[in-house]
């Protein structure tokens, strides 16, 4: 199977044939085959795959970095694979000891017996040993592995002979940045591996995994899975929320909960969502599920998105509010990372932000506003907008606002499809609503011409209001 992917990767054949005859050359004990491992997931990359099958080919150990969710220990079952090498883990923990590593004595049979461990036994047996979270352990703990992992290749435990390793045994491991506990690996350690700086996932390698792993769902379902995740992502690089909900195996998680029948909405909070337990950043992550997830069955399992009820609708010009209650800077925070979101750019400081009649951000509005910044020049187009100030700038800004949904959500759609769903809920939930100061009447009835034909219906203007909207 890992040799199917590396040769649809196009790694260079010499490195296939070198694998092959790796393999030939160190056969596997019997007692062993059962730790070859058969992986579920494939690791996507050729770049990463030919720089680590070139270390191992050449004696090396490898050091696998990379932030939380970049396949370290996907990539490094694979590998073990593609050798047809025994594999032995070790998760490192700060109480980690060298005996846990090496081994120790044990009473059996009445006599003293030495029991290997698990780097011991990748040692002898020419397995491939992955050492999981190695920054996790004390340096005391790690001391034991240099004359393993250097030159001399051995391991020497007390009492007992020398083990010279297998010529095929290799270590390979992992390591994530930031994670409570973690420390930076002393020089002499790091010396000892080639380092390889593992990538986030592409959306392409994304959307692949995702089918491999679950053939039932569609391509355009595995889209939208891809873009929330990379959304959540991007927010999490923002440090707009932590990073308990960028993980890919609470994302298969909640495909697989799919499949079983479970709606999207619940199946995606329990894989992503409920892992954190900060109330406004579940809300975020809700949010950006539901702005990139539509309402179709993309499932050939029949399995419909959830349906959520949500708010509408009215752009406001941003102000400023001092006494601003608790509830109503969420609403702006939320209002913002729909715009955020759109826009691609973290940080901006949108000209308008977007509130439904009872205060909350509304997300189709926020996600058009942000479109607006990506598509266009910003600085043009506010300077447009303030152009269109004066008695009848709600009526102006009103129908240019019209027109940019018309045209952003043209451009949009395809990479979107959720817009489509939330476009139709704005309409529906914008149709018919009139507010009651009279200035307000024209820019009314020309946005209730406007929701209606999204809708498909009639507009119901005519004469100067139907050229008014026509153009």
């Amino acid at each position: 199977m890992v040799f199917d992917i590396i040769e649809h990767l196009q790694i260079r054949p010499e490195l296939k044939e070198s694998i092959l005859e790796f393999r030939k050359q160190y056969p596997v004990e019997p007692q062993f085959q059962s730790r070859i491992p058969v992986p579920s997931n494939i690791y996507y990359g050729t770049d990463i795959w030919e720089k680590a099958v070139t270390a191992l080919l050449c004696g090396k150990n490898i050091l696998l970095v990379g932030h939380k969710a970049t396949g370290k220990n996907i990539f490094a079952e694979n590998l073990a694979a593609a050798f047809a090498r025994p594999r032995w883990d070790v998760s490192f923990h700060v109480n980690m000891d060298a005996a846990s590593l090496i081994g120790m004595d044990t009473f059996k049979k009445q006599e003293v017996t030495f029991r290997p461990g698990p780097i011991c036994c990748a040692a002898q047996h020419g397995g491939f040993a992955v050492l999981d979270e190695i920054n996790m352990a004390k340096s005391e703990a790690l001391a034991v592995l240099h004359g393993t992992l250097d030159f001399r290749r051995s391991i020497d435990v007390p009492g007992y002979e020398r083990i010279d390793l297998h010529p095929a045994t290799r270590f390979i491991a992992t390591m994530n940045y930031g994670y409570a506990g973690t420390k930076e690996l002393n020089e002499a350690l790091v010396s000892r591996f080639v380092v390889i700086r593992m990538p986030m996932i592409s959306q392409e390698h994304l959307i692949l995994l995702l089918q491999d792993h679950y053939p039932t769902l569609k391509t355009e379902g595995a889209k939208e899975l891809a873009a929330v995740y990379l959304d959540l992502q991007k927010k999490c690089e923002n440090a707009q929320i932590s990073s308990r909900a960028m993980d890919l195996r609470g994302l298969l998680d909640g495909v697989a909960l799919m499949e079983k029948g479970l709606n999207v909405q619940d199946a995606l909070d329990m894989g992503i969502t409920n892992k954190t337990f900060d109330p406004y950043e579940q809300t975020l992550i809700q949010d950006t599920i539901r702005g990139r997830i539509s309402k179709k069955i993309y499932l050939k399992k029949n399995v419909v998105l959830a349906e959520k009820n949500s708010h509408k609708h009215s752009i406001i010009i941003k102000g400023q509010c001092k006494d601003m209650e608790q509830q109503e800077m969420q609403e702006e925070r939320r209002a913002r990372n729909f715009v955020w979101a759109a826009a691609e750019q973290y940080g901006l400081e949108p000209l308008f932000l977007a509130y439904a009649p009872d205060g909350t951000a509304d997300m189709y509005l926020n996600i058009i506003i942000g479109l607006s910044y990506k598509w266009y020049d910003a600085q043009k187009l506010e300077t447009f907008f303030h152009m269109l100030g004066g008695r009848q700038e709600e009526l102006y800004q009103g129908m240019l606002w019209l027109g940019l949904e018309q045209a952003l959500y043209e451009k949009e759609q395809a990479h979107r499809p959720a817009l489509t769903d939330l476009r139709q809920e704005y309409a529906q939930e914008n149709l018919g609503r009139y507010r009651s100061f009279k200035e307000y009447e024209l820019i009314d009835q020309l946005r209730n011409g406007h929701c209606a034909a999204i809708l498909g219906r009639d507009s119901g203007l005519s004469g100067r209001m139907e050229d008014c909207f026509r153009n």
